[in-house]
């Protein structure tokens, strides 16, 4: 019997670890998903800026043609 309550606990134990390690690793993946979502929005930031001053030396250019 106390061979059987060894594997028992030593079975709780582990699923006890694994299931902390689970959560960490589910708090990494959304801190990740946040910076991912930070940096994506950054990007399209300093793209749509570029762009937008892409298009006014744009106008600067076809007005001064005309």
């Amino acid at each position: 019997m106390n061979k059987l309550m060894r594997k028992i606990e030593k079975l709780e134990a582990e699923t006890s670890a694994k299931q902390s390690n689970l959560d960490q690793l589910r708090r990494e993946k959304v801190e990740l998903e946040n910076t991912l979502e930070q940096e994506q929005e950054a990007l399209v930031n300093r793209l749509w800026k570029r762009m937008e001053k892409l298009e006014a030396e744009k106008r600067l250019v076809f007005t001064y043609k005309m």
